[in-house]
């Protein structure tokens, strides 16, 4: 085996190789023999110049081979992942270490190729927001949009030189993928803090192109290239990408719902100047049934298809496409709190009308009756008295014990305040 590759290496390449590749398990012996025999043959000391030993892919932790008959085809792979996600799994390891192949190791991967690929929507749509309103302004429809920047942006801008060195050094110590990730990973967040925070899409419109374009650069160069933008209309046959409908979609929905938005407030000027209530009333009826169906369309039947919808202040919402399942938990989720919250509403409208009933027969009770028995429940009394003075102030319990002077003190107290709100009720 190893004078094989000896001999067919040599003829080959001769008395020099610059690299030679294999897995660890070949470091000793084979590629000990093939260089301890190549140079004796060529009399020389350095056969070969460098070696790149690839770690051992593995399932359920044993090495993947046919021996064992425990391997995966890559058809089978990519039947179950996209071929973007099964890359992400290998950029998460580095490629001189072993490689675990299984549910976990691919969940993980997965979910990590999503939540770049829901950035990749959420800032591309940002960025088209921004040019939009840049459009906006030429045309003279709004004032021209600021570029001077603020705190947040020389801070994100200090991250993005950071994070670009910091990939940059990770894939010069031996192409460590993992870490080039991480420092990715974490440029991702801090954009997203930044478009969250500053909803106003004028705002670091030409520092989040730069990220863009970073992000193209570096998951470009690793495989896991943005997919959707890179169909063309040419290779899909002149049809429109899935982004792009979503994009689509999500552009009319918003123009549908700021023109409901806008036909609402301007009901009552409608009506004074038709003098048609009923005309401006089923205006205003239409409105708002446009208005639950855009709620509709995003809580529910977008979810259902992989998309997010996210409305915001400037009237235009932010898209991204994830894993449909996730979205209807999280749509799920929502409905359970949105009702949870109704269900405490209606209990609190509730019991503030109890109150008030309460409060209505409590003032319509003459103060010299109000701790007469038969009043106990509506006072909140858990105890009866059983003797009064004059005036109908307790002097006894129900078992005719007496009540002390601070007991009593107490009462009077509370038949005075009672006797504000009787007189105010009857006045």
């Amino acid at each position: 085996w190893h004078i094989e590759c000896s001999a067919m290496a040599s003829d080959v390449l001769g008395d020099q190789v610059d690299l030679n590749s294999g897995g660890s398990d070949l470091k000793f012996p084979h590629h000990e023999n093939q260089m301890a025999q190549a140079e004796a043959h060529f009399d020389c000391c350095s056969w070969v110049n460098y070696f790149l030993h690839s770690g051992h892919l593995s399932i359920d932790g044993l090495k993947m081979s046919k021996s064992l008959k425990n391997f995966i085809t890559v058809r089978e792979a990519l039947s179950k992942y996209s071929a973007r996600q099964i890359r992400f799994l290998f950029l998460l390891h580095r490629y001189n270490e072993p490689m675990e192949y299984s549910e976990n190791t691919m969940g993980a991967a997965a979910d990590l190729e999503r939540r770049f690929a829901a950035f990749d929507t959420s800032l591309g749509a940002r960025i088209a927001e921004a040019e939009a309103a840049a459009a906006a302004a030429a045309r003279g429809e709004r004032g021209a949009p600021t570029f001077k920047w603020g705190k947040e942006e020389r801070e994100l801008n200090a991250l993005l030189d950071e994070k670009r060195r910091a990939v940059h050094e990770a894939l010069q110590d031996s192409i460590n993928t993992p870490l080039a990730m991480k420092q990715l990973e974490q440029l991702l967040r801090a954009t997203n803090i930044f478009m969250r925070d500053l909803p106003d899409a004028t705002r670091g419109a030409s520092l989040l192109r730069s990220i863009s374009r970073y992000f193209d650069k570096v998951l470009g160069a690793f495989g896991v290239a943005r997919a959707e933008r890179e169909i063309s209309s040419k290779e899909s046959g002149g049809a429109a990408t899935p982004l792009q409908l979503v994009s689509a979609l999500s552009a009319f929905r918003d123009d549908v719902r700021q023109i409901a938005i806008s036909s609402k407030k301007t009901k009552s000027k409608s009506e004074s100047a038709t003098g048609s209530a009923a005309e401006s009333a089923v205006a205003a009826d239409l409105a708002t049934d446009v208005l639950r169906l855009c709620d509709e369309l995003r809580d529910n039947v977008l979810p259902a298809v992989g998309v997010r919808l996210e409305d915001r202040a400037s009237g235009r919402a932010q898209f991204s496409l994830d894993d449909p399942v996730r979205l209807q938990a999280e749509a799920a989720r929502k409905r359970e709190s949105a009702a949870k919250a109704e269900a405490e509403r209606l209990a609190k409208e509730e019991k503030r009308r109890a109150d008030a009933l309460r409060d209505a027969d409590r003032a319509a009770v003459e103060p010299k009756r109000m701790f007469e028995p038969q009043f106990d429940a509506l006072f909140d009394r858990e105890t009866s008295f059983g003797e009064f003075d004059e005036t109908g102030l307790p002097i006894a319990t129900a078992d005719g014990e007496p009540l002390s002077k601070s007991a009593t003190k107490k009462l009077i107290k509370m038949r005075q305040k009672h006797e504000k709100v009787y007189s105010e009720r009857n006045k």
